[in-house]
């Protein structure tokens, strides 16, 4: 008999992001609804914030189910912002392109 895919018991890859108060959140891969709103927000002008809300986003896929609103991220500026995107996108292209 062949063994079952349980999914509930795969091992996900992260991405760690230290954050201000040295605490790691952990990354988790995106969903479809993540990927889609970034590859939106990748043809489209984006004002403040709705990269802040994006950036908000992506910090809530994580391993602790920790949510964050772009409010929590107001103290951040704009290179804090881009660096989470990069970061994420490198983040998921790697996943997207190991042949495992």
């Amino acid at each position: 008999m062949k063994a079952m895919l349980n999914l509930a018991n795969i091992k996900k890859p992260t991405l760690p992001i230290p954050l201000a108060d040295g605490t790691v959140l952990n990354l988790l891969p995106a969903s479809k609804a993540l990927i889609d709103k970034m590859q939106a927000a990748g043809t489209a002008q984006l004002n403040g914030g709705t990269m802040y809300a994006l950036a908000a986003d992506i910090l809530s896929c994580n391993t602790d189910n920790q949510t964050f609103t772009a409010d929590d991220l107001s103290g951040l500026d704009i290179w804090d912002v881009k660096k989470i995107f990069t970061d994420y996108k490198n983040f998921i292209l790697e996943i997207k392109n190991d042949p495992n």
